[in-house]
């Protein structure tokens, strides 16, 4: 039985994900960078490329996925701040709705991270 956890297994998946980094959409983007940092995978490259790609999913983004982005990129210890510039007005609209604990995971992450946005936390 293959452990799912070991190294050559996860890099190959990281190499996959960053292949098909275009295919992924705002949930897929955010479910992966939840996955990778509950496994404390270290992996800069497939960090930076969900970063990146958030950015530009931004827009697509509900309060769920911003915030198990925003906790994922916190709790993986991965400032990628323009990640967080792009889905700050998004959060700002989405907070109305969003659940308590959705709100809770996005300021822990927004202060873990270090990020400053007057708009966002007025």
């Amino acid at each position: 039985v293959m452990l799912l956890l070991e190294e050559p297994f996860m890099v190959s998946m990281a190499k996959r994900a960053i292949h098909l980094r275009d295919d992924f959409e705002a949930q897929g983007l955010s479910n992966l960078a939840w996955a990778v940092a509950k496994l404390r995978f270290h992996h800069p490259e497939l960090m930076e490329t969900l970063g990146d790609r958030g950015c530009a999913k931004a827009s697509e983004f509900n309060a769920q996925a911003i915030s198990s982005m925003a906790w994922a990129f916190a709790e993986a210890s991965f400032k990628h701040l323009p990640l967080f510039s792009a889905l700050a007005p998004v959060a700002k609209a989405t907070l109305p709705e969003a659940k308590i604990i959705e709100g809770t995971q996005l300021f822990w992450a927004v202060a873990t991270v270090e990020y400053q946005d007057e708009d966002l936390l007025h």
